[in-house]
């Protein structure tokens, strides 16, 4: 679940993230979107959410699962484009009380991995996976889908896979897990 050392929960900073992509494969497929959901002291403070430019095509099955188009993204910013403000928003300087968090975590961060690595850019942070979590604090649960972890918290969404309401879902799972931390 943490990498590297545990930090005081009071002074990390969990970046949310949850983004729509082309395809299944960080190294082939392109992101469509992405959401970061900043938690400090067990609040949101800061969000970040826009629609990428793949340039690739976004298959119709993938437009089927996220309702994003071609043309949703023809002439949206790209990756490039907006890597300095994902990592502006990040804020990489104190790495070490710092959590890339998210629902399968290794999905999303893989993307992020990939596509900051084809523009020469490092990124490189710890994570946490709140499905991990579920497996192992909600036993009981028989699946740990972000759809099943939510309502098993009465967690509603707006948009099923669609990058901000698949990480504030997210964020709110993990404050449910938090929370018993804090008290």
């Amino acid at each position: 679940m943490l990498e590297n050392r545990d930090p005081n929960i009071f002074d990390t900073t969990f970046i949310v993230c949850d983004v729509e992509t082309t395809g299944l494969s960080p190294v082939h497929n392109r992101m469509t979107e992405i959401a970061l959901i900043k938690v400090q002291n067990g609040e949101i403070t800061d969000k970040f959410s826009t629609l990428i430019n793949p340039q690739q095509h976004i298959p119709r099955e993938i437009t089927n699962l996220t309702g994003i188009t071609n043309e949703d993204v023809y002439n949206k910013p790209t990756f490039s484009q907006l890597s300095d403000e994902i990592l502006s928003f990040i804020d990489l300087s104190d790495k070490n009380n710092l959590i890339f968090t998210g629902h399968n975590v290794g999905f999303d961060y893989k993307f992020l991995l990939h596509s900051f690595s084809r523009i020469e850019k490092e990124f490189a942070l710890r994570t946490l996976c709140t499905c991990k979590l579920a497996r192992s604090l909600l036993k009981r649960l028989k699946s740990k889908s972000l759809t099943n972890v939510a309502a098993h918290f009465d967690i509603k969404f707006k948009r099923k896979h669609r990058a901000y309401d698949d990480a504030l879902a997210t964020t709110k799972i993990l404050m449910n897990f938090l929370i018993p931390l804090t008290e």
